[in-house]
C-alpha cells in the first residue's frame, strides 16, 4: 500500500471510512514511522476534540420549548385586548355612519371637530 492522504489517515481515525478501508491504514502505520506519527496525531486532535465536547454546554431543548410556549400565553391576554378594542372601535365607527343618516362628510366633520375641541 502506498501511503495514505491526510485525509485518509484523519477519516480513519474519525470512524468515516469503512472498517476494511481503516483497518488496512492501521496495518500501514504500524510499518511506516511516517504515517504512524501522521496518524497519532490525528488520533490526538480526536482526543481533545473529544475533551471539548465534553465541557460544552448542553442545550435542553424541553426547555427552551417550554419557556417558547409560557411567553405565548402571557402575550394572549395583550392580543385578546387589542382585538376587542379593534372591534369595539370598529362598532363605534358603524355606528356614527348609520346616525349620520349616509351623510359621511358631515360625520368626518363632526368626529375632527370632537378630537380637536
Amino acid at each position: 500500500m502506498r501511503h495514505p492522504s491526510a485525509g485518509q489517515l484523519e477519516a480513519s481515525v474519525f470512524g468515516w471510512l469503512p472498517e476494511a478501508e481503516a483497518r488496512e491504514i492501521r496495518a500501514h502505520a504500524a510499518n511506516c514511522a511516517k504515517c504512524e506519527s501522521a496518524l497519532r496525531q490525528e488520533e490526538d486532535v480526536q482526543r481533545r476534540l473529544g475533551l471539548l465536547r465534553a465541557n460544552e454546554p448542553r442545550i435542553e431543548v424541553a426547555e427552551r420549548v417550554v419557556d417558547r410556549l409560557r411567553q405565548t400565553e402571557r402575550r394572549k391576554p395583550l392580543l385578546r385586548s387589542a382585538r376587542l378594542a379593534g372591534v369595539a372601535l370598529a362598532l363605534v365607527a358603524a355606528g356614527l355612519l348609520l346616525a349620520s343618516n349616509g351623510n359621511l362628510r358631515r360625520t368626518v366633520r363632526r368626529l375632527g371637530a370632537s378630537v380637536l375641541t
